[in-house]
């Protein structure tokens, strides 16, 4: 988004060849671009669809062009009530109950007073700034970190009386750095390395090569793989022990529009198996679809936990965490109020008139 906003050429590279050279404009709506492994740029894409719903003459490129077209058109409101207040998770799988964590030699909590559940079946979000808590928090949950304060409970069980191979069945966590996880010398070895029997689960294991993408890697070393491919490789050994929550620590990052495509994939299918994941993210895009609550932190406390539509089409809640509104709500945000709760692209074009 920012290229498109202020490069006057984009050069895009595929195999170590220049495929597309070309103004901004021209570059991004070449039909071949997600080809490459490029997204289009979200102004772009509203532009592109708003000029085939009303069959403009002109793509309208710049911001102001496409509020205009905006504030010409009926916009209905997205049907979900965005005041709908979240109860609380009865018999939670996840029990988070006022922890609190300060670091060696810090003076402050690096998290305080944090109660939260999470229930099976769900994703959830972990937003904030640098600093703000949010991997003090998972760790937590992990068992990797003691609270101080309070405790946390998974499955009805204290996570501090767990041994920690009783905890790896629970809670598993793929860190922001794949290198920190993978030490084998292949990615097969990788993956399997935490098989405690004696025969190889082969429905499970071929299941996560297909979902990771790995399915022609397995005979490589992990390390001749590209580093956002070693993520997937940190992920399907995660996925091997089969845990009940799924912890990912900024998985977009690194990632082109394949990966994201597949990340979202892994996602709906842990889902489906009703498996609780929490994702750790600075990418405001990535958690406007298939997350259904997002918890923003700021200064180790929880400012608000809610669903997508209340939370991202809050710029004053998003702002006090220094945190970015998402492409949609943003400009739908200088409508006055047009298109409430609406967080997509394809939202906002079916709710056009």
């Amino acid at each position: 988004d920012l290229l498109y906003k202020y490069a006057d050429r984009i050069l895009v590279v595929s195999d170590g060849q220049i495929v597309l050279n070309g103004r901004a404009t021209e570059v991004f709506s070449n039909p071949k671009l997600e080809e490459y492994g490029v997204a289009k740029p979200n102004s772009l894409k509203l532009g592109l669809r708003l000029k085939e719903k009303f069959n403009l003459e002109a793509l309208p490129c710049s911001e102001d062009e496409i509020l205009s077209i905006l504030k010409s058109k009926d916009l209905r409101n997205n049907n979900f009530d965005c005041n709908q207040a979240l109860g609380e998770v009865k018999n939670a799988f996840v029990e988070v109950n006022n922890i609190s964590y300060t670091y060696p030699k810090n003076k402050k909590d690096s998290i305080k007073n944090i109660s939260l559940s999470f229930d099976k079946g769900k994703a959830y979000g972990i937003i904030g700034q640098n600093g703000a808590g949010k991997t003090t928090l998972v760790k937590a949950i992990c068992g990797l970190l003691k609270p101080g304060k309070g405790y946390i409970k998974l499955n009805n069980n204290n996570i501090a009386k767990l041994p920690a191979s009783k905890r790896s069945e629970y809670v598993g966590y793929v860190f922001q750095n794949p290198d920190d996880q993978i030490f084998l010398s292949t990615v097969r070895s990788e993956i399997l390395y935490t098989n405690k029997k004696e025969e190889v689960d082969e429905e499970l294991f071929l299941d996560i090569i297909k979902l990771c993408g790995l399915e022609n890697e397995l005979d490589n070393h992990p390390y001749n793989l590209s580093w956002s491919t070693r993520k997937f490789v940190a992920i399907a050994t995660l996925l091997y022990l089969d845990p009940q929550v799924v912890i990912f620590d900024e998985p977009t990052a690194g990632q082109d529009i394949f990966g994201n495509r597949r990340l979202k994939s892994i996602i709906e299918k842990l889902k489906e198996r009703g498996k609780i994941i929490i994702i750790i993210t600075h990418d405001m895009e990535f958690i406007t679809d298939g997350i259904d609550e997002i918890i923003v932190m700021n200064r180790g406390e929880i400012l608000k936990q809610g669903r997508p539509e209340v939370i991202l089409t809050s710029p004053d809640l998003l702002e006090k965490a220094s945190l970015k509104q998402p492409y949609v709500p943003s400009v739908l945000n200088k409508l006055g109020g047009k298109g409430r709760g609406i967080i997509r692209i394809e939202e906002l074009i079916d709710s056009l008139k």
